[in-house]
C-alpha cells in the first residue's frame, strides 16, 4: 500500500488541468467528427445506388437521370453506372414513358440500353455480369428491329446466358417476382417469363426444336398466354407435325380473342389441310377469314384449292373476288392472266 502525506502530494494548477482538458476534448471532437463524415459519406454513396436502383424501379426516369448524372462525375464507365443506364434505357422503352424526357423512338432508347450494356461486358466485371444483365440485353436485341435476324442470333444466345445464370443468382426471378415483366406484342399486353421470350426468338430464327423446348416451358407458368400456345404451333407447324400443330391451333381458336391470332391460326389451319389434300376442311378454314375481315389473301387461297380439284370456274370466280378486294394483288393478276392466255390459245 502506498501512503501520502501532505509534503508528497502536489497542488494541481487549474488552469493547467483546464487546459489539458481542453486539448483532449478538442482530440475527441475532431475525431468524432471525421468518423461521423466518413460514415455519412460512405452511407450517402452507397445509398446514392439504392436511390438510383429505387427510382428506376418506380419508373420516376427524371429523377433517375438526374441520380445518375450526380454519380458518374469523371467515372462513367462505372460498371454500377453502365448496367443502371442499360436498364433504365430499356424500361422506358417497353413502358414508353420517356417521350417527355428524350427525343427518341423506341429503337433509339433500346439502342442505348445495348449500347451500356455492352459496355458493361467489356469491362469483364463479374460483380454485374448477372443473369438480368443478359436478360434485359438479350430482351433489347429481341425488339431492336424486328426484321434483322442478326438480332435474333444475339437475343437467343443472351437470353440462354440469362437463363443459365438465373438458376444460380435468380436475379431475373427476383426481378419478376417484384415487379413482373409485360410486353406489347400482336396487340396484346403479356406477362412474358424469360421461356416465353426463348421460345418466340428460337421460333423467329426457325430452330423450331429449340421453340418447341422453351415455349413447352412457357406454357407451365402461371401468367401463360395463348400467344406461347399460338407459336408452339407454328413450330410444330414448321416440322411439318401437323396433327400436334391442329390440336393447339384448335385450342387457340377456341380460348383466343385477338383477331389478328386468329386469322393467322385460320390460314396456317387452311394450309395444313390443304396439304393433307382435305379440300373441304381447307376451304372451312379460308373461309372462316372473311368473318373476320375481308381478305384478298384468302380469296386467292381459295382460287388455288379450287384450281386443285380441276373446278377452274369457280376458281376464276374466287380470284376476281381478291381483286375486287385489292385491284393490284399481283398473285391473282397472274392467276387469271395464264387461264386467259390458255383460253386465247385454245380459240385459235
Amino acid at each position: 500500500m502506498r501512503i501520502y502525506n501532505k509534503n508528497t502530494l502536489r497542488s494541481i494548477d487549474p488552469k493547467k488541468f483546464y487546459n489539458l482538458f481542453k486539448n483532449h476534448l478538442t482530440i475527441y471532437i475532431s475525431v468524432s467528427i471525421i468518423v461521423i463524415l466518413s460514415i455519412t459519406g460512405g452511407y450517402y454513396y452507397f445509398n446514392a445506388k439504392a436511390r438510383i436502383l429505387r427510382s428506376i424501379d418506380n419508373h420516376d426516369f427524371q429523377k433517375a437521370l438526374e441520380l445518375i448524372k450526380d454519380y458518374i462525375n469523371d467515372n462513367p464507365n462505372d460498371p454500377f453506372v453502365l448496367k443502371s443506364q442499360g436498364k433504365l434505357y430499356f424500361i422506358m422503352a417497353i413502358t414508353k414513358k420517356y417521350n417527355d424526357i428524350l427525343e427518341m423512338n423506341d429503337s433509339q432508347t433500346i439502342a442505348k440500353s445495348i449500347t451500356f450494356y455492352n459496355k458493361l461486358i467489356q469491362l469483364k466485371n463479374n460483380e454485374y455480369l448477372t443473369s438480368d444483365t443478359y436478360f434485359f440485353l438479350g430482351t433489347g436485341y429481341l425488339f431492336i428491329d424486328p426484321k434483322n435476324a442478326i438480332y435474333f442470333d444475339k437475343a437467343l444466345k443472351y437470353l440462354e446466358m440469362s437463363n443459365q445464370l438465373n438458376k444460380d443468382d435468380q436475379y431475373v426471378d427476383k426481378f419478376y417476382n417484384n415487379h413482373g415483366f409485360k410486353l406489347y406484342i400482336n396487340n396484346q399486353t403479356l406477362s412474358m417469363s424469360i421461356y416465353g421470350l426463348l421460345g418466340f426468338t428460337a421460333f423467329k430464327l426457325e430452330k423450331y426444336d429449340k421453340a418447341i423446348e422453351y415455349l413447352d416451358q412457357a406454357i407451365k407458368q402461371k401468367d401463360t398466354s395463348m400467344l406461347f400456345y399460338f407459336y408452339l404451333a407454328l413450330s410444330y407447324y414448321g416440322k411439318n407435325i401437323y396433327a400436334k400443330a391442329i390440336e393447339l391451333l384448335k385450342l387457340v381458336l377456341y380460348k383466343e380473342k385477338d383477331q389478328l391470332i386468329l386469322e393467322k391460326a385460320y390460314f396456317v389451319l387452311g394450309d395444313i389441310f390443304l396439304k393433307k389434300k382435305e379440300y373441304n376442311q381447307a376451304i372451312y378454314y379460308i373461309e372462316k377469314i372473311q368473318t373476320i375481315k375481308p381478305s384478298a389473301k384468302a380469296y386467292y387461297i381459295l382460287g388455288n384449292i379450287y384450281e386443285e380439284q380441276k373446278q377452274i370456274t369457280t376458281a376464276l370466280k374466287y380470284w376476281n373476288k381478291a381483286l375486287s378486294i385489292n385491284k393490284k394483288h399481283n398473285q391473282s393478276i397472274i392467276k387469271l392472266k395464264q387461264y386467259e392466255n390458255k383460253y386465247k390459245h385454245k380459240k385459235k
